[in-house]
């Protein structure tokens, strides 16, 4: 099996609500919707700034990164902005194979992948709804 594909699966398989829920008593937060989608950049591709939030939309995010020997040059870093402004960048975070950048989604969790220029940018987005959205979402809340 190539790879890229053995890596996905091995994530996909350790990466589920219930097992988050039984380790980590925080997460039981979420209820047991999970999305998964996965990302390629090639070269001259990028992710524009922006925030998911959707109102009863998913409410956590946690990427991880299956890149190979991309070096600095290469570009595709995640970038955490302060605001909706371009230019008002909070952190630039290298896209390190088997590396994970969890966060919560709202209206100010803007962020952006920087241009790449060479190489390939392989990322997993795994999408997590909180209990709350859930109850809200069914009306049993």
């Amino acid at each position: 099996m190539p790879w890229k594909f053995r890596q996905f699966s091995k994530a996909f398989s350790i990466i589920s609500v219930p097992i988050l829920n039984y380790f980590c008593p925080l997460t039981r937060a979420f209820d047991d919707r999970t999305m998964l989608v996965a990302h390629r950049l090639m070269p001259g591709q990028r992710i524009a700034i922006h925030n998911d939030h959707l109102t009863g939309g998913e409410t956590h995010r946690l990427t991880i990164q299956l890149n190979r020997g991309l070096r600095d040059e290469d570009g595709g870093f995640f970038m955490l902005f302060n605001s909706s402004d371009p230019k008002d960048i909070h952190r630039i975070i290298r896209p390190v194979t088997g590396s994970g950048i969890g966060f919560e989604i709202g209206r100010n969790s803007n962020h952006a992948v920087s241009r790449l220029h060479g190489g390939e940018r392989y990322t997993l987005v795994y999408s997590f709804f909180a209990q709350a959205y859930a109850r809200w979402n069914s009306g049993s809340g």
